[in-house]
């Protein structure tokens, strides 16, 4: 829909992070994607969510192989 998406993560009692975004529209897909480095490498898409609501969570487990950057992509 062109809309910017703002984006929030949370560290949840050290096992997880919780990704929220919006505005989102509802019935739109929206991928989340994850990558080692904000500098380089190849952002993975680890799963798609259609929006049920104006405003996503995700949460997600944090992996003890080191910090792992997130973001939300709305694709077709």
């Amino acid at each position: 829909s062109g809309q910017p998406i703002n984006t929030t993560s949370t560290p949840q009692g050290g096992t997880n992070v919780v990704v929220n975004w919006g505005p989102t529209v509802i019935g739109e897909k929206y991928e989340i994607r994850t990558n080692a480095s904000l500098f380089g490498g190849t952002w993975a898409a680890l799963t798609d969510i259609v929006a049920t609501t104006t405003s996503m969570t995700f949460t997600d487990a944090i992996r003890p192989s080191g910090p792992l950057y997130y973001r939300v992509v709305q694709v077709p």
